[in-house]
């Protein structure tokens, strides 16, 4: 028998919801998008547990990118768009009475879609898990992975606020994000986490009990050239290409300002899954996934430089897009960029220091 001291860390995210005699021994987790980049990491983490008994995968378009050789795993064919993500109604209710944990990290990531378009599939998607812990669940602790992006919603004084202190880790609720859908996707992001903020309040007037944690990622870097993120993200492509051309584009310091922050996979899905939902502590807890490398905007030169070993050139935003398409640089990260240089300062992008308990 184990006891409480050498129980894992799943165990210690519903152990606040069982009695002695109810506790279960073996974990269960629930994780959507199981087939993207953090999300197999995520799973892989989850599997290193030897006490994990099983993880269901929901919401899966292709299961040939899943770890299928751990018996432990179980596939669950969806979407982010279905009801119920895809799970039949008998199906949800078995899954979610049975969870301990669900790490919901399904989303469509889109820099270029407005809110309207990425709702139902960020934030219908974030409601629907919930859901169905509500109706069936045991205990179970929710983990939301959101962005720390979202910090570029901030405006007016809040923006002024943590441009000079930082982006701490706690509710961005009093932003309000542009109302013309533009930053669609930290938009959505921000939109689950007040609906999460919501739902726990309301559980707590009712005097039931959903503990969640909102996970924050800064910039994701992948452990090789052959496991990194999609091409579609728009901070590693920057920064990968730059590499390949030996130069950055002219004016970045124009368009966004800030700080760069760096942070492997590996340590993000390490974390999420070893972070235990606090039994005495706040209902939503927020935690800042970043890591110890930050580059200010203006110094992404020299600090390339640095890495590299050598110089590198400066060259006018066109011709640099243009170069790293012939290099394979994502049509869509090209037209972003493009958009963004064409802005200027009407768009401006900020990215605060990412600041976090330790």
């Amino acid at each position: 028998m184990r006891t409480r001291q050498s129980q894992s860390y799943l165990r210690a995210s519903y152990i606040c919801g069982a009695s002695n005699e109810e506790e279960r021994l073996e974990p269960v987790a629930v994780l959507t998008g199981a087939t993207g980049f953090l999300r197999r990491h995520i799973l892989s983490a989850l599997l290193k547990d030897p006490s994990t008994a099983r993880v269901h995968c929901i919401a899966v378009r292709v299961a040939a990118r899943i770890q299928l050789d751990d018996a432990r795993v179980q596939v669950h064919f969806g979407n982010l768009n279905a009801p119920r993500l895809g799970l039949g109604a008998a199906e949800a209710q078995v899954i979610f009475s049975t969870a301990d944990t669900v790490i919901h990290n399904g989303a469509d990531v889109s820099f270029l879609k407005t809110y309207s378009s990425l709702r139902r599939s960020n934030v219908t998607s974030t409601k629907q898990p919930v859901n169905l812990i509500i109706s069936f669940g045991r205990g179970t602790s929710f983990h939301y992975i959101s962005t720390a992006g979202i910090a570029q919603l901030a405006t007016g004084e809040a923006a002024s606020d943590i441009a000079k202190d930082g982006f701490a880790e706690a509710s961005a609720s009093t932003w309000t994000p542009p109302a013309d859908g533009v930053r669609g996707y930290e938009s959505s992001k921000w939109a689950s986490e007040r609906f999460l903020e919501r739902v726990v309040q309301q559980q707590q007037e009712q005097q039931e009990q959903l503990r969640v944690v909102i996970h924050r990622p800064s910039s994701i870097t992948g452990l090789s050239e052959d496991d990194g993120p999609p091409e579609t993200d728009v901070v590693n492509s920057l920064l990968k290409y730059a590499r390949k051309l030996g130069a950055v584009p002219a004016g970045l310091e124009s368009i966004w300002r800030g700080y760069i922050n760096l942070v492997s996979v590996d340590a993000v899905a390490k974390n999420i899954v070893a972070h235990p939902t606090v039994v005495n502590g706040p209902a939503v807890q927020y935690v800042h996934q970043s890591g110890h490398e930050e580059i200010p905007v203006e110094n992404l030169k020299e600090w390339l430089q640095g890495e590299l070993g050598h110089v590198i050139e400066t060259l006018p935003p066109a011709e640099w897009v243009a170069k790293a398409r012939l290099q394979g640089l994502d049509d869509m990260v090209a037209l972003y960029l493009q958009s963004q240089s064409a802005s200027q300062n009407t768009s401006m992008r900020y990215s605060p220091r990412i600041l976090k308990d330790v």
